[in-house]
């Protein structure tokens, strides 16, 4: 009975050891991976809408576009926030909203496809980079009504992309979790509420 705990406690120990050893190696398997980024962002009004249109770079490295080869779905999706500055206490957010894609390889057709999960509109291209492109270019996306901001106040966007893990198979959700190149991700990126 004695040797059962210590066998099971030795287990528990090379467990620990195992994720602390993963816990290492992660830093090295992020910085392999092609990380996103937005490049240019910006705001406009048009009635009382505030819209937002922005330009990313997502490229995708071996890994995901094997996956995608394969027969998984990559979901990137746009977080964007508004937010009210304070410059002596942390921004207030006052909206939140995300914008998402899912980018599939069609093998019979060998065509990627591009749904948009927000409106269900799907497009369909022949090209990996041209799919890529398409979910890059953020256009006339619709923030928020005039009326719910204060008159006088400054607004502010912050904006990042990144590939939305929760839509991975649960034994491939475990490894984006263990490996940065399965869930690659931009900085914030802020402007102006204008």
């Amino acid at each position: 009975m004695r040797l059962t705990s210590l066998r099971a406690c030795l287990r528990g120990v090379g467990m620990t050891l195992g994720l602390m050893a993963c816990t290492l190696i992660l830093p090295v398997a992020h910085a392999d991976s092609a990380d996103f980024a937005i490049t240019s962002a910006r705001t406009y009004q048009v009635y009382s809408v505030y819209y937002l249109d922005a330009i990313a770079d997502i490229p995708l490295d071996a890994t995901l576009r094997n996956a995608l080869t394969n027969g998984v779905s990559v979901v990137i999706a746009y977080d964007v926030r508004v937010v009210r500055s304070r410059g002596w206490w942390f921004d207030d957010t006052v909206a939140t909203l995300t914008q998402r894609y899912r980018l599939r390889y069609h093998a019979l057709s060998r065509r990627y496809l591009v749904d948009n999960l927000n409106t269900g509109i799907s497009r369909s291209f022949s090209r990996l980079g041209e799919a890529q492109a398409d979910i890059a270019r953020l256009q006339r996306l619709p923030l928020l009504d005039q009326t719910l901001l204060g008159k006088g106040q400054r607004y502010e966007v912050d904006l990042k992309v990144r590939v939305d893990t929760g839509d991975y198979p649960l034994p491939l959700r475990v490894r984006a979790f263990l490996e940065g190149a399965w869930r690659p991700s931009s900085a914030w990126y802020r402007c102006p509420l204008t």
